[in-house]
């Protein structure tokens, strides 16, 4: 039941219990037509219960540029269902570029001594 009321993903992360966080480049598309799929993937997404947008696009005192991208917060139910399965971002558009800080292992390497 639909609720009223990007070509390159650069950054997915969990902040906090319920919270998924999407950073997305404009790549090709206009502003309005990014904010409209953000919009409108999270009306036809039940478990999403808030977008949020935040970041330099959300400061009304900073120059916008076309190489902003969009920090974007989902307030959402069933935290796992985003986490454990990625598949949802295809509905954003095509994934060029993934990371997934949460899940990243930052400076380890093994090392044998000589």
């Amino acid at each position: 039941m639909r609720r009223q009321n990007l070509h390159l993903l650069i950054d997915l992360g969990v902040q906090k219990d319920g919270l998924y966080l999407v950073e997305l480049l404009p790549m090709m598309r206009s502003e309005a037509q990014i904010k409209s799929l953000l919009l409108d993937f999270a009306r036809n997404e039940e478990r999403i219960r808030a977008v949020l947008l935040n970041g330099s696009r959300a400061n009304s005192t900073i120059f916008k540029n076309e190489y902003q991208d969009f920090d974007v917060v989902y307030v959402v139910k069933a935290l796992d269902d985003f986490t454990k399965n990625h598949q949802w971002i295809d509905a954003l558009g095509e994934t060029v570029i993934t990371q997934l800080p949460d899940q990243m292992v930052i400076g380890e390497t093994k090392m044998e001594s000589k």
